[in-house]
């Protein structure tokens, strides 16, 4: 009985840990969308501006 016990505590224990790491790497995945979101933007602002003659070649 104690032997099973200590099993589904493992068992357990694995799992949680996997869970751990996804959410993790949910929350970097976030993170990257969100600045390549920003860059997206300055890049369409700063295109906006060289056509305005802003930028100087």
């Amino acid at each position: 009985m104690e032997n099973k016990e200590k099993r589904e505590v493992e068992i357990l224990q694995k799992v949680e840990g996997e869970l751990r790491r996804h959410e993790r790497c949910e929350r970097i995945h976030h993170i990257i969308m969100a600045g390549l979101g920003v860059l997206a933007v300055a890049a369409f602002f700063a295109g906006k501006g060289c056509h305005h003659g802003f930028c100087k070649k």
